[in-house]
């Protein structure tokens, strides 16, 4: 038997990704006989549009929507199919056309090449200095400009020549030094990121680059960025809170004049150094952590194409609790979550209030939450299981009767490690020690075993695994019952 619901095809997917506004210029688009002359497809548009943007199993199937279309006829999958794919096409050019008339710069780049086609020289040669002269005009200019610049004055050379052109030799070598600073600004880019990946995830055999050569190949080009990206590269084979400093201080002095996707990279590249110094012990940097975060909410550099990841959405919910800026926090989570895709924003939420009730020492309520909510998203699943680990330790240290739940639930957690095929084996070692570590500092003082020497050896061992989820936290948990026993 055929499938029949709309919800798994290509034309429910499309239509859910409109916009309310989007859709209802879709049906005008529909409508208008230059864009479309299938009478159908409006037809069609209007049964769907009750059930916009949610297509779900209680919407209408395929046989149901032919009944509608064509009451006298027997339902004819491949004629439905054919109908969908038509409306489908019509959304695609409905999208272009939205694409063309919001980018000024792009109709105007085509306008120009209708222009020369058709042998209108001089609108030609107009259109494109009226372009050029925009993209110069900007104070910061992306990878996209330059490549733009490069081949519009290489255009304009290749086209048959107007008495209005004074130097063609001007225009090679402005081409040249366009297509210089779009080569060195996106080599910079991917030098470092490669770089900075492969020392997080290696992957392979690690590239090579020639650095020095790439700074003789650059150092003519007045790109504010350029020499950051190279300070970039020292500090990732270096990393120390002074380069980190340095680093910073060099990115904000010139901030206002990269493009937008080098403040944002450059603002996560500061990010990651912070916390990875912080993980290393500079836990004073955290004020800074939060500092960046603030500003990248503020500008904007964190939402990508509308969207917030639940890695950076976790990081911030975690920096600010650890300041214990839960007002920050909860303003952060109530204007921020919606950011997150549809399908993460509860988890992402749950596990937010559960984290702030965990810093507030709320253990009993954040165990309540954890325990009974049931996360889909592998990340907030995982980061749920670690806290609620977490907080039956803490729990444990008040109250005895708290072991026995956090044995059952290391056990638990360890069975879930071991069934989880999205994790490498490294990730997996990590996640398997912090249970073992975090249930066995527990079961040691229900023992009465804790002591200073056992302590210190077990903070050996700690700080001797390669692989260890938490390795900060129960070190500083081993840290403070050591300091109880000597008080």
């Amino acid at each position: 038997m055929k499938e029949t619901s709309l919800q798994s095809t290509k034309m429910a997917r499309m239509l859910a990704i409109l916009t309310p506004e989007e859709f209802k210029s879709l049906g005008l688009w529909l409508q208008s006989p230059w864009a479309n002359t299938n009478k159908k497809l409006v037809s069609l548009y209007n049964i769907l549009q009750k059930q916009h943007p949610d297509f779900g199993a209680k919407s209408m199937d395929k046989a149901q929507l032919f009944k509608k279309l064509y009451p006298d006829k027997v339902f004819d999958d491949k004629w439905m199919r054919n109908l969908m794919a038509a409306l489908c096409k019509q959304v695609e050019q409905f999208l272009v056309h939205q694409r063309l008339e919001s980018d000024d710069i792009l109709s105007a780049q085509l306008l120009g090449k209708e222009y020369l086609e058709r042998h209108e020289g001089d609108w030609h040669e107009k259109q494109v200095g009226e372009i050029i002269n925009k993209l110069e005009a900007k104070k910061a200019k992306e990878t996209e400009d330059f490549l733009l610049l490069g081949q519009l004055h290489a255009e304009l050379y290749e086209r048959p020549q107007s008495t209005k052109l004074k130097s063609s030799q001007a225009l090679l070598l402005a081409a040249d030094r366009y297509l210089d600073c779009f080569y060195g600004l996106h080599k910079w880019r991917c030098v470092t990121e490669l770089n900075e990946r492969q020392l997080i995830l290696p992957e392979g055999a690690p590239p090579t680059w020639n650095i020095p050569q790439l700074e003789q190949q650059t150092q003519h080009l007045d790109i504010p960025a350029l020499r950051i990206y190279k300070k970039r590269l020292d500090l990732t084979k270096s990393p120390s809170m002074e380069g980190y400093l340095h680093l910073k201080t060099a990115v904000f002095a010139k901030f206002e004049y990269m493009s937008e996707k080098d403040k944002k990279l450059l603002l996560y590249y500061l990010i990651n150094a912070a916390i990875s110094l912080w993980i290393k012990g500079f836990v004073q940097i955290m004020g800074e952590l939060l500092e960046l975060y603030q500003m990248g909410i503020k500008e904007g550099l964190l939402i990508n194409y509308g969207r917030l990841s639940e890695t950076t959405f976790s990081n911030i919910v975690t920096t600010g609790n650890s300041l214990q800026q839960f007002d920050f926090t909860k303003r952060f989570v109530n204007e921020y979550s919606d950011k997150l895709a549809h399908e993460m924003r509860e988890d992402g939420r749950i596990w937010a209030t559960a984290h702030t009730l965990f810093k507030q020492h709320d253990f009993e309520k954040s165990i309540i939450l954890l325990s009974t909510h049931k996360f889909t998203n592998h990340r907030f699943a995982l980061e749920g299981k670690i806290l609620l680990m977490e907080a039956y330790f803490e729990a444990c240290k008040n109250d005895d009767s708290y072991l026995l739940f956090l044995l059952d639930f290391g056990e638990a957690f360890r069975k879930y490690i071991h069934r989880d095929k999205l994790l490498s084996e490294g990730r997996k070692t990590a996640y398997l020690n912090f249970v073992k570590y975090t249930t066995t500092l527990m079961k040691n003082r229900i023992e009465k075993k804790w002591e200073e020497k056992w302590l210190e050896n077990f903070e050996e061992q700690i700080n001797q695994e390669e692989f260890i989820q938490g390795k900060q936290w129960i070190l500083e948990k081993t840290g403070e019952i050591k300091g109880g026993l000597s008080a």
